[in-house]
């Protein structure tokens, strides 16, 4: 029992003294490079054997802030990933509501489970508290029955959209927004999904064109408004559309070359 002692006590203390010449000088080191997350993660290491470092306790607000999630209903699990890491597994974070979870300066994907309810995924950035914005480092998620979503939308919370000024920039603040909630498709409409529409008639389809049409002060009729909405060949569709139909190959990229009056009908 002796001899285990001194062996773990050895080695506590060899650790220790890696993670104050080596990980504590190497999160340093990366915060003056800006690679926050790297900085975050040796610094972690280190506090496994340095709890109450004072060197750690203030590097911490260098390049990380406190998050608070939240969900309606709470209980649901929460993963997330660096935003760039597509491919790479996610971390577990743990079940809402989560207060004051620190994390390192960076852009996240975030996904938040619970059984019934339609899994959402969003990215928000974890900055310092001076650039947070009128939210703060706070995600607030309304879950809806899996059955309630629409195939291929997600739900996008309403209330106060707008950011104050913000501190030694001189960026003016914007004009808050009431939004009620409402629903968004998950992409962008593509090119096939926008060829359906081309291909049923939707350019003869008057019904389908819910707003007036306005040049130059002038109301124009249905017929000439959309005869100016053509491909390069002259045919009814987007203006970067060829013969009816979109580039080879791009079946899946999100359509262009359309006027708003396009798009909502």
């Amino acid at each position: 029992m002796v001899v285990g002692v001194i062996v773990w006590s050895s080695r506590r203390s060899s650790r220790q003294q890696t993670a104050r010449d080596e990980l504590v000088p190497r999160a340093m080191q990366l915060i003056e490079e800006g690679d926050y997350a790297a900085a975050f993660a040796a610094a972690t290491e280190a506090a496994k054997y340095l709890p109450d470092d004072p060197v750690l306790e203030r590097l911490w607000p260098q390049m990380s802030s406190r998050v608070s999630i939240h969900t309606l209903p709470p209980g649901a699990n929460v993963t997330y990933k660096e935003y760039g890491d597509v491919d790479g597994p996610w971390i577990p974070l743990g079940t809402t509501d989560l207060e004051s979870v620190r994390l390192p300066w960076s852009k996240f994907r975030w996904r938040i489970e619970k059984d019934g309810f339609a899994p959402v995924e969003l990215a928000s950035a974890v900055a310092p508290e001076l650039f947070a914005l009128h939210r703060g480092n706070a995600i607030r998620v309304t879950l809806d029955p899996r059955d309630k979503v629409p195939p291929g939308m997600i739900a996008v919370d309403g209330g106060t959209y707008g950011t104050p000024a913000i501190p030694l920039t001189g960026i003016p603040p914007l004009r808050p927004v009431e939004l009620e909630r409402y629903y968004i498709d998950r992409t962008e409409v593509t090119n096939r999904q926008y060829k359906e529409f081309v291909d049923a008639g939707g350019y003869s389809h008057a019904e389908f064109w819910q707003y007036p049409f306005v040049r130059d002060g002038k109301t124009l009729e249905f017929k000439d408004a959309v005869s100016g909405f053509v491909d390069t060949t002259g045919r009814p569709g987007p203006s970067t559309w060829e013969l009816g139909s979109y580039p080879k190959g791009r079946a899946n990229y999100p359509v262009g070359g359309v006027s708003w009056f396009e798009a909502a009908a």
